[in-house]
């Protein structure tokens, strides 16, 4: 029996290369053996052993060496194998290896043990390891593919005249096959055909079609044949009727390897055809799966689902959007991929294809975005593994734990839609990264950045930023300024179509019955001349995308965000009939969190009502109940560092001035788990640094955005330190100075926290 027999049943494809040592004791250096011949690929052992080793340290190192044929500049071998030194005294005293699964490389051409034995083990008189002088070593070897070897191949026509000793005929087509091949890796074949079908040439083969038995063929022949999505099943059904493991281990290989089917349709195949090394990688994958608030939702939507595609892996369309407002850019009707057992497809699936699709990197697409699920009443990004098909099918049960109403009627109306947008974890050092080795990702973050622009969910900080963002968006969507065309007039008429209706206000002449009732205004002199000074400055597209992301990055501090649908209290006037005999008001608010802000504006994204470092804040979530809503505490301006966890929980020093602002709605167990995530991130990335001599560069371009995010805010209206609107605890000294709203239920004047 083969030694790797026990390990893993590959018989079928096993070759034993034997190799014999001559005057093994007189052995001083290194030793290469004559070569043995295998699938065109020639094969020789390397022992090492120095004599100037001390006696008792003096120790035995043995490799295999891959030397192919032909072979092109960027060859690879892929093998499983292992060895053993035969002892003359019977198998029970041979010497075994580990099992080694390698492939070769013009690189890397010799892979074995260091040191695998000791020398006075081998040479000792009573070993039994040397006979007549000679020492030997039997590899048993498994070749599962290789590339970039120029194998002879063997003419059709030879291989019928020399080989091909009958015919598999499938769906009336013939394949010239060696019935000796097929019967020596199949005891059902063996009996299909010596014993059913004794002394016939040409057998019938029925259940499977003519490509999947050709592609069988071509398996055991060691012929060129590559496994797909489209042809992995049927080869699977193939190889367990026949109980072809030659077949088998090749789409387990292909299954390994692909990211184009999903963990769970893995690790169903794994169980019904018996994939064990595929079932022990996939389910190490499914330990890694977070439980986030996301994940715990789906599975209470989807856990009375059915999403079984073994028995009838259907091909579902998805239709993925890349914005919600026009753009000549992209196709309205987004990108439709078509997926095979597409209900149980999950996200970075959809990402495989999408970059597939427009040819970039796979690993740098996933990172920088991410396939969110988006209506009127909730956005959700979702993790690689969330399946979008079940996250549709429990779209109600997403509204009713996070959505801002409690509407039946508007939960049966709302339509989700998947859209590409820029992933909500990815940091802004990060991303420009990602854009040097990658440009051609600018395009999508522009038009992601172009649409939360249109939507008011940049805010950016002053309008001079306002209006060099125009000018940039304008030249990337008009061309170069041309004086004869890009006038006043065309900034009127296309403005719209750049900035938000209100920030157009700000800019361009106010108008009545559609005619402007003054003449160029100083705004829209600064947008033409900014346009036309670009327009020199940046010759190529990719430095204007460039310098867009360059100045959303540092003129926005919510450039990038997720952002979250919650409540606040705001101060009143007590003369207001709506909130009389309050001083206080609940107002719905939207909050913006990237990798290094929080930001607070009113629904309607008219006012900027708060902007707060990550570095400067730590939290407390108090989860949902069923009395009330869960809340979120925020402590602003505090310096501790953020713990790696859960929630912080808020300590202050008597030293400390801080401030605590009170947040609800169904979307702060969101808000909770994305500033984890963040924190996780920073802290990873922190030790990172202080690991790396080199990080004194990274460290200081993440100081070097803050300071210049600070020096641009306005810390009077934006600061909680300077902010009187809204409803603030605030504590000097671990004493309760101020306080408003629904905090005086808590706190008192005075009171100690």
């Amino acid at each position: 029996m083969s030694m790797l027999q026990p390990l893993k049943d590959l018989s079928a494809n096993i070759v034993t290369l034997v190799f014999n040592i001559y005057n093994f004791e007189h052995l001083d250096g290194s030793y290469t053996s004559d070569m043995k011949e295998h699938n065109g690929i020639y094969w020789c052992v390397k022992v090492q052993s120095n004599k100037t080793a001390k006696t008792q340290k003096r120790r035995v190192s043995i490799y295999l060496v891959c030397n192919p044929n032909n072979p092109s500049t960027e060859w690879s071998v892929s093998t499983s194998f292992g060895f053993r030194l035969v002892n003359s005294w019977g198998n029970s005293k041979n010497k075994f290896s580990s099992l080694f699964n390698h492939t070769f490389t013009a690189k890397e051409n010799m892979k074995g043990t260091s040191g695998f034995c000791a020398w006075d083990e081998l040479t000792a008189p009573t070993s039994g390891f040397l006979v007549d002088g000679i020492f030997q070593i039997e590899f048993d070897l498994n070749v599962s593919s290789f590339v970039g070897i120029k194998k002879e191949k063997m003419s059709k026509k030879k291989f019928d005249d020399l080989i091909a000793d009958g015919q598999l005929i499938v769906e009336d087509k013939h394949i010239n096959v060696c019935f000796a091949l097929l019967a020596d890796n199949s005891p059902v074949l063996y009996d299909l055909i010596y014993v059913e079908n004794a002394g016939k040439t040409a057998i019938e083969i029925f259940d499977f079609t003519y490509e999947a038995v050709l592609g069988m063929v071509c398996i055991l022949q060691m012929d060129a044949f590559e496994v797909t999505t489209q042809n992995y099943r049927d080869l699977l059904e193939l190889g367990e009727k026949y109980q072809l493991i030659a077949v088998t281990d090749k789409c387990e290989e292909f299954l390994l390897k692909t990211r184009k089917v999903t963990i769970e349709t893995k690790l169903k195949l794994s169980e019904t055809f018996q994939l064990h090394f595929l079932q022990n990688d996939e389910e190490s994958n499914v330990a890694e799966i977070p439980f986030t608030p996301i994940t715990q939702t789906l599975t209470k939507a989807t856990h009375n689902q059915s999403t079984d595609t073994l028995s009838s892996p259907k091909v579902v369309k998805f239709r993925v959007y890349l914005s919600r407002v026009e753009n000549l850019a992209f196709s309205e009707s987004g990108i439709e991929l078509n997926i095979e057992s597409g209900k149980t497809a999950d996200s970075q699936t959809l990402l495989f294809y999408l970059s597939k699709e427009y040819d970039i990197d796979y690993e740098a697409f996933s990172e920088m975005f991410a396939i969110w699920m988006i209506s009127p009443l909730l956005e959700v990004q979702l993790k690689p593994h969330h399946r979008p098909y079940e996250c549709r099918q429990g779209w109600e049960t997403f509204l009713k734990r996070f959505a801002m109403t409690s509407s039946v009627r508007a939960f049966s109306a709302d339509e989700p839609i998947l859209m590409l947008r820029r992933s909500a974890s990815l940091t802004s050092d990060r991303e420009f990264e990602i854009l040097n080795r990658h440009p051609q990702c600018a395009r999508f973050l522009i038009n992601d950045a172009r649409e939360m622009l249109l939507l008011g969910r940049v805010q950016l900080l002053s309008l001079d930023d306002t209006i060099r963002v125009a000018a940039l968006l304008f030249s990337l969507q008009y061309g170069n300024f041309n004086e004869e065309v890009h006038d006043v007039t065309f900034i009127r008429n296309k403005i719209e179509e750049i900035l938000p209706e209100r920030t157009c206000e700000s800019i361009a002449a106010k108008t009545i019955f559609g005619k402007a009732i003054n003449k160029k205004t100083e705004q829209e002199g600064r947008l033409l001349k900014y346009w036309e000074e670009f327009s020199k400055k940046f010759q190529r597209e990719s430095d204007k995308e460039h310098e867009v992301l360059w100045t959303l990055t540092h003129s926005s501090s919510c450039y990038g965000a997720a952002w979250f649908g919650a409540r606040i209290e705001k101060k009143t006037s007590r003369a207001s009939l709506r909130n009389f005999g309050q001083s206080f008001a609940e107002i719905e608010v939207n909050i913006g969190i990237n990798d290094r802000w929080l930001t607070i504006v009113d629904s309607n994204f008219s006012e900027t009502l708060l902007v707060q470092s990550l570095e400067e804040m730590s939290w407390k979530l108090e989860p949902m109940t069923d009395e009330k809503t869960p809340f979120l505490i925020l402590n602003l301006g505090c310096d501790q560092e953020i713990e790696n966890g859960d929630s912080t929980v808020i300590n202050i020093t008597d030293d400390d001035t801080t401030f605590f602002l009170m947040v609800t709605g169904n979307q702060t167990i969101l808000i909770d788990a994305l500033l984890e995530n963040i924190t996780k991130r920073r802290k990873i990335l922190l030790e990172r640094s202080s690991s790396d001599s080199s990080s004194s560069d990274s460290s200081s371009s993440s100081t070097g955005h803050a300071a210049l995010i600070q020096s641009k805010l306005n810390l009077k209206n934006f600061t909680a330190s300077n902010n009187r609107k809204l409803c603030l605890a605030k504590f000097k000294d671990g004493k309760c100075t101020e306080v408003a709203g629904s905090f005086k239920a808590f706190y008192s004047h005075g009171q100690c926290l």
